[in-house]
């Protein structure tokens, strides 16, 4: 059951940074200091609203509709930073750089991770987060493609357990034994004879942010859709926090079954947002657990990328939803942080890099 409620009116806007093509940003957690990717392909540290470059990759990155300096994240002990970005044959990388004690990335320790082919331009995903586990959550899209379109096979990624792409995953990204990485050995496909061990989630189209609540552990994922729905999928950290879940692409988009027939085994969106009534691209959000902000504490809050429409959810223990919209907005929002203080931090495109902060008026 959806609800909706009145608007909530006491937030408003404190623009910190002007930065154009903001898409990332994240804390540095020994610092503090705000840190800002851009699409282009720079990372910027920035103090008292001025920013200074200190990892340059824009001969490396391809900067398409969907592509990019798509992700950030510093290690929890604030030694390593992670990127997550496409390169100029629009394929996928991960890579990381050790910090120095002043919280500045070393450019000569730069690392690979993480290198994934992609079959085309599309559905990268991009997210980066660690989790309160201590392991790196990586989401990515499914390669691209449309149902029934001329890329035959190419959507099918997403249900495929022999491929991380259209999945979740998670991994401890330091190096192990000759690897780059290691698999944490508690993954659902983990000794599953031909599944990537990597993978948390399957079934994603192409996951545009996700985030954990900072109190409760619960994961939120918002994953965009097609032709018709946008979905914000939800999973509590006490039923296992998603693990082994297929949110069903391409069988299933929203509430609606492609394929017709009787569909086993697949986790439904906890809300779906329907094209028809504005919403094209979804920008997964957080779960405010601020203090500035009392109104909105406990609620998630997410947007659309490209008609902007702010929106808080919260869902109840019976599993009724409730949304409520911000009378604040931006637009081009892709993504949303949570800062040391616990504050919501709002990045766009256009406008950079925002926080929001009580209005004195509402």
């Amino acid at each position: 059951m959806f609800s909706t409620g009145e608007p909530i009116d006491t937030a408003r806007f404190e623009v910190l940074v002007s930065m154009e093509g903001a898409l990332a940003m994240d804390f540095h957690p020994g610092s503090a200091t705000m840190y800002v990717a851009t699409k282009q392909g720079t990372v910027s540290s920035v103090v008292d609203g001025a920013a200074s470059v200190v990892v340059d990759l824009t001969g490396e990155v391809a900067t398409g509709l969907e592509q990019g300096l798509l992700g950030m994240a510093f290690h929890p002990d604030g030694s390593y930073l992670y990127l997550n970005y496409t390169d100029i044959d629009f394929d996928t990388h991960v890579v990381e750089f050790e910090v120095g004690g002043n919280g500045v990335p070393e450019l000569e320790t730069r690392r690979d991770v993480l290198f994934v082919e992609q079959p085309l331009e599309s559905h990268n995903g991009g997210h980066l987060e660690f989790g309160p586990d201590g392991y790196l959550w990586i989401g990515l899209g499914d390669g691209g493609g449309i149902i029934g379109g001329p890329e035959t096979g190419v959507s099918e990624n997403a249900q495929d357990l022999s491929s991380i792409l259209g999945s979740l995953i998670r991994i401890n990204p330091r190096p192990s034994q000759g690897a780059e990485y290691s698999i944490p050995p508690d993954n659902p496909f983990v000794g599953v004879e031909g599944a990537r061990g990597e993978i948390w989630m399957l079934g994603l189209r192409n996951p545009w942010r996700f985030s954990f609540d900072s109190v409760t552990g619960d994961l939120w994922v918002g994953d965009v859709g097609q032709f018709c729905w946008e979905e914000i999928n939800f999973f509590a950290a006490a039923d296992g926090g998603g693990s082994a879940a297929n949110l069903g692409w391409p069988m299933v988009e929203g509430p609606d079954n492609w394929r017709g027939g009787d569909i086993e085994g697949v986790t439904w969106a906890a809300y779906d947002l329907a094209h028809a009534l504005r919403d094209i691209s979804l920008t997964g959000g957080i779960v405010y657990r601020g203090d500035d902000l009392p109104d909105l504490y406990g609620w998630y809050i997410f947007t659309d990328a490209y008609v902007g429409n702010m929106r808080a959810m919260r869902i109840a223990d019976d599993g009724d939803v409730e949304i409520r919209p911000l009378t604040v907005d931006r637009t081009q929002v892709v993504s949303f942080t949570e800062g040391p203080d616990g504050e919501i931090y709002v990045i766009s495109l256009q406008d950079g890099v925002s926080k929001l902060v009580p209005d004195s008026g509402g």
